[in-house]
């Protein structure tokens, strides 16, 4: 009888509040279809009980106790905020700034380096590439890019999550290119949540192996 009481508190209310117009919403089947005259009371002893809910006057006047949580009821694990603004600094920037405007640090040793470091490089409608040897030139990307491009390579569409070895030589025959791509490739594969529960188990012994001399030219 709980349902039928909350249905008729709530039509009292919305009778003394002067509404007009009301939408109810009830988790019980039952009653839904009889208010919609679906289903109708067939033994007495429900219409009679029925009834006796909608003259009762007590109900108007029962206390509903309402709880209110001024804050959650449990603590939200804190979660570190790690910075994505392809805008931060990159290591392109320096090579960039010489090979268009010429621009060299004031340090003389610094100047030097810079200059052997971008006589690898070079800029194609003002996007750096990287020469090679034996490939064709590779785009270099920013932090920001090369997450991005291992996370397409590793999980993406066409994505089969490979080992950081493989992971870093499917990204450079790509055509991109970024230093300490192995690095940052290991670090992904180790952040991987698929990587971590369903890669092969390491049977190898944790100590070293015990090198045995066999006697088999002298065994009997």
């Amino acid at each position: 009888m709980a349902e039928y009481e909350a249905l008729l508190l709530g039509l009292q209310l919305a009778l003394e509040l002067k509404i007009s117009a009301i939408q109810v919403y009830s988790d019980s089947q039952l009653v839904v279809n009889q208010i919609n005259s679906i289903c109708e009371v067939v033994d007495p002893v429900m219409a009679d009980s029925l009834s006796k809910f909608a003259s009762d006057s007590s109900l108007s006047s029962r206390s509903v106790f309402v709880e209110v949580l001024d804050e959650p009821s449990f603590t939200k694990p804190r979660v570190m905020e790690i910075s994505t603004n392809p805008d931060t600094p990159s290591w392109t920037d320096s090579i960039v700034s010489f090979l268009r405007d010429g621009i060299v640090p004031e340090d003389r040793q610094e100047a030097m380096k810079l200059r052997k470091k971008a006589s690898r490089y070079t800029l194609v409608n003002g996007v750096l590439y990287k020469r090679s040897f034996s490939l064709p030139l590779l785009r270099c990307l920013s932090p920001y890019e090369a997450e991005y491009a291992l996370r397409e390579v590793h999980e993406g569409v066409c994505g089969s999550h490979v080992g950081a070895r493989t992971l870093a030589h499917k990204v450079l025959r790509q055509g991109y290119y970024w230093p300490n791509m192995y690095k940052d490739a290991t670090h992904f594969v180790q952040k991987c949540p698929k990587c971590q529960f369903f890669a092969h188990l390491t049977h190898q012994p944790a100590e070293e192996l015990t090198t045995l001399v066999a006697p088999w030219p002298f065994a009997q």
